[in-house]
């Protein structure tokens, strides 16, 4: 497989477009939906259009995040717009298609005999996103349980051009993780970092060793080299980040206020026989924060955080001065934000969420609304989005150091 051009390049606001004539489902090489699937006419592109245009209109701060501007708020019913006329919205949005979002093909491995078959999982849930040079990452784990609680099927990395197009999906074995987590890119190190989720490990594969598999390996399927156990008091890790001003991999965990949840920046030690982290800074967090980045810039340093409350209430985005620690903006999100990525090369910052998941979008209790995709905007946009003001510091966090 050919590697795809770099199209990641900013030349507008927008870093990556959708344009509202096309459909918005994207069935990728390994999916099929047959006229006759009772499936295939619920998750129609006029269906997920529809959600889609309803998150616009119900969350002022995402349609002006995405470059939506201000949806119109009456707008009546048109055939062949999920409900709405197409007017109503610009052509071009900063968002992308969530892959495979009906159906997944999962390698799967017999290690007694070393064979490579394949089968199909409706189950995957988004989880984390990390922008290579080279491509946009996204991990999923399968909530289709067994008995044992273990996913029915392997947890996966779905791999995107960084035009936000689905190229091809990578198994991850079940011995290296059977819940992936968030992910990270090191340029430093040249690693992919994915968070071990249920346990208290960050898991790695050599990037250049990710895509010789994905190039070159018909079953594409890792296991990752390198096992780290997080030195501090995290119960689990949930998301990873990686600060390259810093140089610097961030772990955190998903829990409430009365946990006093917080990241840990690491240093990664590769002086002894195995490597190890190293902590060297700490920062307080939202609760149910599912990702974290440290941004810095020419106009200062940054954390953008986020929190997110389940199917039913709204995600939160935050921005804070770390300098002051003071909260800067807050932009009231759909519900079941996921993980959070900086790109240095382009300065945008990109997000997911896990509303599309087939589990979730066709549950019977489903979020309040279904958002099909992500999104990538430049970071300087979400400073000019928010008239909000922490007069009481309510949400100012504290960032320290704690290298001597």
């Amino acid at each position: 497989m050919k590697k795809k051009s770099n199209l990641f390049k900013l030349t507008s606001a927008a870093a990556l477009s959708f344009t509202a004539a096309s459909p918005c489902i994207a069935y990728a090489e390994d999916q099929t939906v047959e006229s006759t699937d009772p499936f295939a006419e619920i998750i129609s592109s006029e269906r997920y259009y529809s959600d889609f245009i309803s998150s616009l209109r119900a969350y002022p701060d995402f349609s002006s995040l995405v470059g939506a501007g201000t949806v119109n708020q009456d707008c009546r019913p048109g055939i062949g717009t999920g409900g709405y006329y197409a007017s109503d919205i610009p052509a071009e949005t900063s968002t992308f298609l969530m892959p495979c979002m009906y159906q997944t093909n999962i390698t799967v491995h017999d290690v007694d005999t070393d064979i490579y078959t394949y089968e199909v999982c409706r189950e995957q849930c988004y989880q984390g996103i990390c922008i290579t040079p080279e491509y946009i990452l996204i991990t999923a784990y399968c909530t289709d349980l067994r008995n044992d609680g273990e996913g029915r099927h392997n947890s996966v990395i779905y791999v995107l051009d960084r035009t936000g197009n689905y190229i091809d999906t990578v198994t991850v074995s079940r011995t290296s993780s059977n819940h992936a987590g968030g992910i990270a890119y090191d340029p430093d190190h040249n690693m992919l970092w994915i968070a071990g989720s249920a346990e208290r490990t960050v898991n790695g594969i050599g990037y250049d060793k990710f895509l010789n598999i994905l190039n070159n390996d018909e079953e594409r399927y890792i296991s990752f080299s390198v096992k780290m156990i997080v030195p501090d008091a995290l119960k689990k890790v949930s998301f990873v980040s990686y600060s390259t001003s810093e140089h610097l991999l961030y772990a955190g965990y998903y829990g409430s206020s009365a946990e006093l949840p917080r990241m840990y920046g690491y240093e990664i030690d590769y002086e002894g026989s195995y490597p190890s982290l190293v902590t060297c800074t700490s920062c307080t967090l939202p609760e149910y924060c599912n990702g974290a980045v440290i941004v810095e810039n020419e106009s200062g340093r940054y954390l953008v955080s986020e929190s997110s409350y389940g199917r039913k209430l709204s995600s939160y985005l935050y921005v804070n001065d770390l300098d002051t620690g003071r909260r800067i903006i807050r932009m009231k999100l759909p519900p079941m934000l996921e993980q959070l990525a900086y790109d240095d090369e382009s300065g945008t910052i990109s997000g997911i969420f896990e509303s599309g998941a087939y589990r979730y979008a066709q549950a019977s209790s489903k979020p309040l609304v279904i958002v099909d995709r992500g999104f990538s905007v430049p970071f300087s946009s979400l400073t000019g989005n928010s008239s909000y003001t922490d007069f009481l510091n309510l949400g100012k966090v504290a960032y320290t150091e704690l290298r001597s």
